[in-house]
């Protein structure tokens, strides 16, 4: 069997999805499986002939239409924005239970077969001296909020208590940014993108206190409930209603909650475990042998002979948190 990922993507750029399909590339070709790049203009001008057959294709979702009903592809569904339309020979890949919730019951879509999280480089992203202590006069709390009128009135909420900051910064430049930090806040509410949380587990793997809306990977809040803020749970994460995010005074009663409540939350090593390289190529690996078995492409790769000590395990158990 042939795999190619058909994409628009640059695989040097760091914008858009390029990132996410280069990483998973460099961490299949570990696995022994070569995933080879073409763009979408080639694939519909025919270039690749009969391989084109028995071949299975990985595909971003706002592409899928493009392709012709008889190949068979794999496409990642990113949030409830991304929803495809419903197509023949299609295996879909969901990047958090949020998303994938987001095409139950509509008729008219592709159902979910998998859940694979985003994952997280835990050795870029690691905690410094700060993050250890967990004892910082004046927290200062790091967002990427875009609303700066919310912003201030949360400053204005948590007052000289707390230090309010955006991160504004380039992408190589944010884990240091976190290392100054003490509380990551994410307000994402459902729309596009917003939804993948990812910069949320980032800061989970740096050790930072997280503070997050519950949509994306956080969409279902577990663990103990403090005034109706989730707090801990197998994520070591407060979550909050997304629905309320524009309430400064609730979004500051969470961060102070979270804050008080920091030694009961441990992220980075559940961050490492879950969101870690090594299994999201394992569960992609065993998500490519199902679709090719599915969708009857063939020869199936063996997942057994490529990593035969891995232990390909589900979602990440919602009754205990790992410390």
């Amino acid at each position: 069997m042939r795999l190619f990922l058909v994409t628009n993507a640059n695989r040097k750029s760091q914008a858009g999805s390029a990132p996410y399909w280069a990483r998973l590339t460099a961490l299949l070709a570990a696995y022994g499986v070569h995933m080879e790049w073409v763009s979408l203009k080639d694939w519909q001008d025919g270039k690749f002939g009969s391989d084109a057959t028995d071949a299975l294709l990985v595909v971003d979702t706002h592409d899928l239409s493009r392709l012709s009903g008889e190949f068979a592809a794999m496409t990642l569904l990113r949030s409830g924005a991304d929803i495809p339309a419903k197509r023949g020979r299609t295996f879909c890949v969901a990047c958090s239970d949020w998303a994938a919730h987001c095409s139950h019951g509509l008729a008219e879509a592709v159902t979910t077969d998998r859940i694979i999280f985003d994952p997280v480089d835990a050795d870029l992203f690691f905690p410094a001296e700060r993050q250890r202590k967990r004892d910082a006069d004046v927290p200062v709390v790091l967002h990427d909020c875009d609303d700066v009128a919310l912003m201030d009135k949360l400053a204005c909420e948590l007052g000289q208590e707390y230090t309010v900051r955006q991160v504004d910064c380039t992408s190589d430049a944010v884990p240091d940014a976190m290392r100054q930090a003490d509380v990551w806040l994410s307000l994402a509410g459902t729309d596009d993108r917003s939804v993948m949380s990812v910069m949320a587990i980032q800061a989970m793997a740096t050790d930072l206190v997280v503070v997050t809306t519950d949509v994306g990977v956080f969409w279902q809040p577990c663990g103990l409930s403090l005034d109706g803020v989730s707090v801990g749970g197998i994520q070591g994460v407060v979550t909050c209603d997304w629905t309320r995010r524009a309430d400064a005074a609730f979004v500051a009663a969470c961060v102070r909650q979270a804050w008080q409540n920091r030694e009961r939350l441990r992220p980075r090593g559940y961050a490492r475990h879950w969101y870690g390289p090594k299994l999201f190529a394992q569960k992609w690996l065993e998500a490519i042998v199902e679709a090719s078995t599915r969708l009857k492409v063939g020869p199936q790769p063996n997942v057994a002979a490529l990593a035969p000590a891995a232990q390909i395990v589900g979602h990440p158990p919602r009754s205990q948190r790992e410390r």
